[in-house]
């Protein structure tokens, strides 16, 4: 109610918040699809503005509309997938060229997948990582 108006029958009305749209990315192919579903089952990666947002600021470091271009085939046929850092996350990962790796990582939640964002990293860099020496899942 609006106080201070004289009317106090008079509702406030509240602009309605914008929920945030997300995006299908993906679909993990069947070579991958035990891997999740032992952990979801949900069978499409979802993306919100703010991860899109997020990986396109940067679009100076790296090839962003390659690796979007990329981003399906990777879900659905991906060169190795890791477990991440978190017990939720899983790596998915693919050449982008010869030097480097394209990393996409994906959040799984008992009835959702998401992609958490997206980027490259150098291939002696990648092979540093401590997950890609003790959490390797699938290699095609």
């Amino acid at each position: 109610m609006v106080s201070g108006s004289g009317d106090d029958n008079q509702q406030v009305r509240k602009p309605t918040s914008q929920l945030p749209t997300i995006h299908p990315v993906g679909i993990p192919g069947d070579a991958v699809h035990p891997l999740l579903a032992t952990r979801s089952q949900a069978r499409t990666v979802f993306a919100s503005d703010a991860v899109i947002i997020h990986y396109r600021q940067h679009a100076g470091q790296f090839d962003v509309k390659r690796a979007e271009a990329m981003l399906a085939d990777v879900i659905h046929d991906p060169w190795a997938v890791y477990q991440g850092k978190k017990a939720s996350t899983l790596i998915f990962v693919a050449e982008f060229d010869t030097d480097h790796y394209l990393i996409v990582p994906i959040k799984t939640l008992a009835n959702e997948l998401w992609l958490e964002t997206l980027y490259i990293e150098s291939r002696r860099r990648f092979l540093k990582r401590r997950w890609t020496q003790q959490g390797l899942l699938y290699r095609r």
